[in-house]
């Protein structure tokens, strides 16, 4: 019995899945007789990094560095990468701030740690997830960011192919090409995430208004399902493009003019890099970007098949979805999401120009002050444990509002 538990349980899938475990977990029991004697005078931590996909591993990362500075923290702290980077670039930079082990020296120590809380002390973590709650982003300058070299780099490679000093504007269109992709760094089945994805001709208006405006406009992504059909001198297929690598993938979010996103984890890339960013249809609505300036917010509208309408923000909250993270939790409620329409977007867009060059004329608009109080309300209802906002200071698109005040402010 006691041997089945043992086989069926987490410990021993992680043990299955690196079997050199077998040797290092002892040795890690035995040094951490060590690691505890000296802990009044030495205190070391040990923990991982969410290295498996780009949004957890620029944002939680951030937040991490954001946190030691903020709050003085004075320790010595390890980490190892438990699965291949996603992102060379990113490991790099991050590398330049922490100090990295090889997982074979970090993984026995943290599983240890994670399993036994007498050794709680001991484990590196980010109490916050990558949810900003302490608004750290508008307190603090980047702490994950390129190096001069780099940007040089980065430069140079747009100069070659005629992007010299122009304004960059990345789009990233949630599909599901990239999870799905049978080699991919994550072996897990996101199919409950497929209600956030959006089809990219929705945003190729769009994409041709900004670009006949002479911004360059990048549609973003590392495994995409379908190509953009627009043309257009300013407008780059990234997926596609002949200088597509981890180092761009970095450089284009670090010097964007803002970035536009249906809420992906690419778009963490805007966050740590203090870029200005369009939501379309921050899912789920409880965890919209609210702790900076620099968010610019819109809401899919939820609509009751049941009810036959769509619900206001309020039924949201009450319904139980405004923190569903998965597409069962919104079938089983008959809620169908309603994604925004071409026309929708390029106004959203427009909007989001007005904002980059002036965001106070939002902030200060009765309408998105009448909004955030109302969503704040809410949030301050249903989050008790307050896990995913910190003050609010984003803003809503004023068209937007305009074309759904009843929805949001009832």
């Amino acid at each position: 019995m006691i041997f089945t538990e043992f086989k069926n349980s987490k410990e021993f899938s992680k043990i299955r899945a690196y079997p050199i475990l077998i040797v290092t977990l002892p040795i890690a029991l035995i040094m951490i007789f060590f690691i505890i004697i000296v802990r009044p005078f030495f205190h070391l931590k040990i923990g991982l990094l969410h290295s498996d996909r780009i949004g957890h591993f620029a944002l939680n990362t951030e937040l991490y560095l954001c946190e030691k500075t903020y709050f003085k923290k004075k320790v010595i702290e390890l980490f190892y990468y438990p699965t291949k980077t996603c992102n060379s670039q990113l490991a790099k930079i991050i590398e330049r701030k922490l100090i990295v082990v090889p997982r074979l020296i970090g993984r026995p120590f943290d599983l240890i740690f994670r399993r036994f809380d007498f050794f709680k002390a001991h484990r590196t973590r980010i109490d916050t997830g990558d949810y900003d709650v302490h608004n750290l982003m508008e307190k603090l300058p980047t702490q994950l960011s390129l190096s001069k070299d780099e940007i040089i780099k980065g430069k140079k490679i747009l100069e070659k192919f005629g992007f010299k000093n122009k304004k960059i504007i990345p789009f990233i269109i949630r599909d599901q090409a990239y999870l799905a992709n049978k080699n991919n760094v994550i072996k897990r089945n996101f199919k409950y995430h497929n209600h956030r994805d959006d089809e990219v001709k929705n945003y190729e208006s769009s994409m041709l208004y900004l670009a006949k405006k002479g911004f360059v406009v990048f549609r973003m992504g590392k495994l995409v399902e379908n190509k953009i059909t627009v043309k257009h001198k300013n407008i780059i297929d990234y997926p596609f493009c002949e200088f597509k690598s981890d180092f761009m993938d970095i450089f284009l979010a670090h010097q964007s003019y803002f970035g536009v996103t249906n809420l992906t984890g690419y778009d963490a890339l805007f966050v740590i890099f203090r870029r200005p960013m369009l939501c379309l249809g921050s899912l789920p609505i409880g965890c919209m970007y609210t702790s900076s300036k620099n968010y610019l917010n819109t809401v899919y509208h939820h609509y009751s098949t049941s009810l036959k309408k769509n619900l206001t923000l309020k039924e949201i909250f009450e319904m139980g979805v405004a923190f569903s993270f998965t597409k069962k939790e919104y079938d089983d409620k008959n809620i169908k999401l309603i994604k925004f329409k071409p026309h929708e977007i390029k106004e959203y867009v427009k909007d989001m120009l007005k904002f980059s060059v002036n965001r106070s004329l939002f902030r200060n608009n009765n309408l998105n002050k009448k909004a955030n109080l109302h969503y704040k309300a809410l949030i301050n209802k249903y989050d008790k444990e307050k896990s995913y906002h910190g003050k609010i200071i984003s803003s809503f698109s004023i068209y937007f509002l305009k074309k759904n005040l009843k929805t949001i402010l009832k």
